[in-house]
């Protein structure tokens, strides 16, 4: 499992799955805008929005800033970033 994310019907929406179409349910009409993975710093009170769902794509910063205001999260710094793997993204949290 990861933590991954996807944004449906402009709703942020974020959870431990193995694949992102486990985040929605079926049964319903979905409207997803893409997703990705998440990281959380609880240190820094950062979130971490990067890379792509397989399945759904990659979103964009303009979609994240909409779906944020939407949850909880708001309350914590966000940073969104395009690069594929958090290794890439903060290489000094995953090189310890």
């Amino acid at each position: 499992m990861a933590a991954k994310f996807l944004i449906n019907h402009g709703v942020l929406l974020m959870g431990n799955v193995d694949y992102h179409y486990k985040l929605i349910d079926p049964r319903k009409e979905n409207n997803v805008s893409g997703g990705g993975r998440f990281y959380v710093d609880r240190k820094t009170n950062t979130i971490y929005f990067f890379g792509k769902s397989e399945e759904f794509g990659r979103t964009t910063q303009a979609n994240i800033d909409a779906a944020i205001k939407s949850n909880e999260v708001e309350r914590m710094n966000i940073v969104f970033s395009y690069e594929d793997s958090l290794e890439k993204l903060l290489p000094e949290i995953c090189n310890k």
